[in-house]
């Protein structure tokens, strides 16, 4: 009977599966290319490709085909053929598709910019309204730990000549897009329509935005082009299924998505390397784009192959979260609230924003030191000096256990950062931005010789229309 006992027990212990430790996503720089699965949109897996690994935020990931085909923003009236307001507005940060994009509400609930939802069908568009939509980033295709494991970051936003004047790297003049524009052979204006290939550099009036779901820019689709060669992208089959039969469809319309830049118009993308512009308020592919939290992520199963993708998920996120510099703060204590204000430990919020600390014990002051900058404050004292000003803030520093807590946005601000608070994820962003990367030789036309001649000797091989 022992002996039976024995050998029941030794095969339960070989039939005992023990669960396997879940992989963290490596940034080791050898992740382009790279397939991960996370989330679903309309029931089905979202797949994603590491595009870039190396720019100021870190892993970007791309959805690997087109989820959707939305307008770019709203327009709000269909009876003036002419006007703006039908046609849609042309700024990223009030554009109904990023509202959509960010959104974690249910139908309903979303706050659209300017209280404009995306309910009108603009004539000549195969464009469905999405204002009795779920949000994005809703339960329904994100669970609460699928969040965790994307960034909220700020980006540089490209400007076009209506916003210039909201530039904050000292430039003002817009940077070139698709069209440049010349005489033809028939005597009227037409345009030139450049291919991806002519970002090798970015430059012009931009500032910064935070999000947490984008559409990619014309530096990020210059890389995804840089990195494979090629740029196009196919539809899901349940989205080409929504566009195919409408009245306003047209072949090849099925390919083209959206950057997040708008120059008057919505740029979007077709073919391998070809870019364009049209109507804020027509509808053009959705392809999401978000920054992998790989403090978080963590690898389930699959092999990171288009057939067997990386399947990932995270942790709940259970308290306020910083992120600075593209980067989520972890903190050795945790955030604490007081009178709506979030403090912080206050050598993790210095160091990173490059400060060097001081903490005297005797008569509990912080002075905290980056170039020509000196931040004091002590405990309790609501009063706080910064170099130019003494500021009284409305809630002071605090000793929470052994840690000493400072008000989060102030401190930041003091240091010339900027803080954005996302409500819906209970996130805050820092940033202390660096200018934009310089990516090559520009291509420039003065204005004065904008002639059909010079675009022969610049590009020899185009053809008129």
């Amino acid at each position: 009977m022992k002996k039976f006992i024995t050998i029941v027990v030794l095969l339960l212990m070989c039939l005992n599966i023990n669960p396997v430790k879940a992989q963290r996503v490596e940034e080791d720089g050898n992740n382009i290319g790279t397939y991960f699965q996370l989330g679903t949109y309309e029931d089905d897996p979202i797949i994603w490709r590491c595009i870039s690994d190396d720019d100021e935020n870190g892993m970007l990931l791309l959805s690997d085909k087109i989820l959707c085909y939305k307008a770019y923003n709203a327009g709000t009236n269909v009876d003036d053929f002419l006007s703006q307001d039908m046609y849609g507005s042309d700024i990223w940060e009030n554009t109904t598709i990023r509202a959509w994009l960010n959104a974690i509400e249910n139908a309903g609930n979303i706050i659209w910019p300017g209280n404009n939802p995306p309910n009108t069908k603009v004539p000549l568009s195969p464009f469905m309204p999405y204002v009795d939509e779920d949000g994005f980033l809703s339960e329904r295709n994100f669970s609460i730990s699928e969040l965790s494991v994307m960034k909220t970051v700020s980006q540089w936003q490209i400007l076009g000549p209506k916003n210039a004047h909201l530039s904050t790297n000292g430039l003002k003049k817009c940077f070139q897009t698709n069209y440049y524009p010349f005489i033809s052979r028939y005597g009227k204006y037409n345009v030139f329509s450049s291919g991806i290939r002519n970002f090798s550099h970015i430059e012009g009036a931009m500032y910064r935005l935070s999000d947490t779901m984008f559409l990619i820019d014309e530096a990020q689709i210059y890389k995804l082009w840089t990195n494979f060669g090629t740029v196009r992208a196919y539809p899901t089959q349940r989205a080409f299924d929504s566009v195919k039969n409408d009245k306003d469809y047209y072949e090849g319309f099925e390919e083209e998505y959206m950057l997040r830049t708008s120059n008057r118009s919505a740029q979007f993308i077709f073919g391998d390397d070809d870019y364009s512009s049209g109507i804020c308020a027509y509808s053009y592919g959705v392809r999401p784009a978000f920054y992998l939290d790989t403090t978080k992520a963590e690898i389930i199963s699959g092999s990171g192959s288009i057939e067997e993708p990386y399947i990932i998920d995270g942790q709940p996120q259970t308290n306020a979260e910083v992120y600075c510099n593209g980067e989520r703060m972890q903190f050795d204590e945790e955030p604490v609230e007081e009178s709506e204000r979030l403090l912080v430990p206050v050598r993790a919020i210095f160091e990173e924003l490059g400060a060097e600390v001081e903490w005297e014990e005797e008569t509990q002051i912080i002075t905290a030191k980056k170039e020509d900058t000196t931040v004091v404050m002590q405990i309790d004292n609501p009063e706080m000096g910064n170099s130019r000003e003494v500021v009284t803030l409305e809630v002071p520093p605090r000793l929470v256990g052994e840690r000493t807590m400072v008000p989060l946005r102030a401190v930041s601000e003091a240091f010339e950062a900027k803080v954005d608070y996302i409500e819906n994820l209970n996130r805050v962003v820092v940033d202390q931005p660096k200018l934009p990367m310089d990516f090559g030789e520009r291509l420039e036309i003065p204005m004065e010789n904008w002639q059909r001649k010079d675009f022969e000797s610049i590009f020899p091989d185009y053809e008129p229309f």
